[in-house]
């Protein structure tokens, strides 16, 4: 499955859900996410390079492997449930993929017009609005990321405000400007 993302900084994030809700959407709180991004040999994200994150989410853990395509904000996307995460970091670690940065967050999500609209409340970088679809089509990437950029759009988030940046490249730039 191909995932296709875009993401923006939120101003104002009651507004924005309170559009959505006028337009019937409905909010799950999904919780607290914590997720642990590993890379081979701690190298730089470069395309077809796979990344994998363990994400716990009360008392579920999800592996998912990530490969990311040339444009950066398309990554083929395999999940698959785990029972242990500690014994997950010790296989990925084996084999050379060493954790690089942890993301926490704190995830609303409902549904729009076909997409998966999440509200998320990143530790150290702030609100976001993350408007998704995974697809088994690659030829329609241009069209779902123009009906996603119309979506934000229509929201009211600014232009400015779009992001192709995953979290933990945010986190990470924002690691290095810290300590120079």
């Amino acid at each position: 499955m191909i995932e296709m993302e875009l993401k923006a900084l939120l101003k104002n994030k009651s507004q924005v859900m309170k559009k959505l809700e006028k337009c019937g959407c409905e909010w799950v709180l999904v919780g607290l996410q914590e997720d642990i991004i590993y890379e081979k040999n701690d190298m730089q994200q470069i395309v077809h390079t796979p990344i994998f994150r363990i994400r716990k989410c009360g008392d579920q853990k999800i592996l998912t492997l990530k490969v990311l395509e040339g444009d950066f904000d398309t990554a083929e996307e395999l999940e698959l449930n785990i029972s242990d995460e500690k014994i997950m970091d010790k296989m990925l670690q084996i084999i050379g993929f060493l954790p690089k940065i942890q993301i926490v967050k704190r995830r609303e999500i409902t549904k729009y017009k076909g997409f998966n609209i999440c509200i998320d409340e990143v530790e150290g970088l702030g609100d976001f609005i993350e408007v998704e679809r995974v697809s088994d089509k690659r030829n329609d990437k241009n069209i779902i990321y123009e009906e996603i950029r119309k979506i934000l759009l229509e929201l009211e988030v600014e232009e400015q405000d779009l992001i192709k940046e995953k979290y933990y490249e945010m986190l990470l730039k924002k690691r290095r400007e810290k300590n120079g």
